[in-house]
């Protein structure tokens, strides 16, 4: 990632700019090995904990 690109807040980019800074596509997507890579670093795109009944 550029320096100019560290330095700015995501929320403060477009979206080209961030797909760019991350080297990622939106419109291809992660390739089958790069979901695999992600999927060892990070686990699974879940909650780490439950969150509690705010209605009950």
């Amino acid at each position: 990632m550029s320096d100019q690109l560290q330095s700015r807040a995501y929320h403060a980019l477009s979206d080209r700019e961030v797909m760019e800074s991350l080297n990622s596509n939106a419109e291809v997507g992660l390739t089958t090995e790069e979901v695999a890579r992600c999927y060892e670093q990070y686990g699974w795109n879940e909650l780490q904990f439950k969150p509690e009944n705010q209605l009950g």
